[in-house]
Parts: structure tokens; sequence; C-alpha cells
């Protein structure tokens, strides 16, 4: 299914022809006018509630010589991180954001470059940040609010002094469902609990609680045989690996 399917249905299901324009080959084909946010916040929701094997995946970013933070949009949990130069690849050390400021309480012009260590989870979001690079640390790096507000992100120490690409492993979210044609694990594999979820989201507008529970059950219900799916699957792999 795209998401003209998924709006479609969700329309007919629903009857808010209101969230869809007049301008559709039927009553329910319209294109957008409201359902599509519905239909993304509950996509988000499946996301949160399932914690399915589509949303493992990789990305890679580059990191340029003294680079030492990366901002990443999209991520739910960073899980793992290599790095890459033209000669080597290798596995920096998983350290916590405290153990950073101990390590390395130097300004970043006073910081040696070198191999990439060390990486811990950033805390980018930066809040009244106006006074921040008088304080004389080296964790003077939050970033301005306005700008990334939906940004998670890394520290990698030391400084990089090759070029590098980082390989970053982890949850992701579902990709946001724009245009008409475009699919996502759940539309493409689960079309219908998409459209529940979206209909449960819209029953959450409405402030109607028990229509949003009914949403709730049946989602429950569906995504329990999902769960058994994922277990069979990782009991599966462990007797391959244990012989």
């Amino acid at each position: 299914m795209t998401l003209l399917s998924v709006r479609t249905l969700a329309v007919k299901l629903s009857g808010r022809y209101d969230l869809i324009n007049e301008d559709g080959s039927t009553p329910e084909s319209g294109s957008d006018n409201g359902m599509n946010s519905f239909i993304n916040s509950g996509q988000k929701y499946l996301d949160m509630l399932f914690d399915h094997k589509k949303a493992d995946g990789v990305r890679y970013e580059s990191f340029s010589i003294s680079t030492w933070y990366i901002p990443i949009t999209g991520i739910r949990a960073i899980e793992d991180v290599w790095v890459n130069s033209t000669t080597e690849r290798w596995r920096p050390e998983r350290k916590s954001l405290v153990w950073m400021k101990e390590n390395y309480a130097d300004l970043v012009s006073a910081t040696t470059s070198g191999d990439a260590l060390y990486w811990a989870p950033a805390m980018i979001r930066g809040l009244d940040i106006t006074n921040k690079d008088s304080l004389g640390t080296f964790f003077n790096y939050a970033l301005a609010q306005t700008s990334y507000e939906h940004y998670s992100g890394l520290i990698i120490l030391p400084p990089t002094d090759v070029a590098l690409v980082v390989e970053i492993s982890g949850k992701f979210w579902s990709p946001t469902l724009t245009n008409d044609t475009d699919t996502s694990y759940w539309t493409e594999v689960h079309e219908m609990v998409l459209v529940w979820a979206a209909l449960r989201q819209l029953e959450i507008s409405y402030r109607n609680k028990e229509g949003a529970s009914d949403w709730e059950q049946a989602i429950a219900g569906y995504v329990m045989g999902l769960d058994k799916d994922e277990i069979q699957e990782q009991i599966s792999n462990v007797d391959v690996l244990e012989g």
C-alpha cells in the first residue's frame, strides 16, 4: 500500500472527508487536508509500541579532520559505532558523557587530535547558551535550540586527525510519509494496523477515551502476534548459532 491507499481507507472508516480535498477520482481519494498528520502520528506510535526488526538501520556520516561530534536526525537509539578511514576500520569504545567530560576537559583548540578512540551519545540541545563560549571547557558544543530541537547525536574523541566515515547502527523511526506514493514498513507489510493507529490518534484528538481504547485493544492484539514472530526468529537464530 502507498500513503494514498492508507489515507483513502482511513477516510472511509472514519468518515472524516474534511481531512482530504475534493480533487480525487473518488470521494475518498482526494489529496491530503490533514489526514496525513494522523497517519504519521500513528506510525510513530507503532514504532514506539513494537520493536520490529525493520527499525534497525545503519547510517554513514562523513567526519572531517578535527571533527568530534555529529548531529543525527531520525534515530531513536544509537547502539553501535564503527569508524572507517581509507586504510582501516575500527570500533571506538563506548564511554559515558561523564567519562568524556572528566577525561577531555580542555578546550577543543588545546586537545590533541588523533585516532577516534571513544564515543558517547551527545547532549546536542542547548538552552539559553548565551554564555557558553566564555566558560572555558571542552564541552562548549551545545547547539542553538531553534536549529537542533529534532537532532540526536554522538561525540567521538579525540578529534580525528584524518577524514573518516562513521558507521552508526541503531533503531530508527519509520520515514515520514509525505507524497501519495510514499511507502514504509507499516504501509507495505501491516497496512491495516497503520490505519487503526491513525484512527486511534484521531480519537485522541476528539478526546474520546473509549474510542481510542477500542483501537488500542485491536492494535495490541495484532502486535502481540508480531512479537511472537520476532521471538521465534530470535530463538531460531540462537539454535543455528549454537548448533
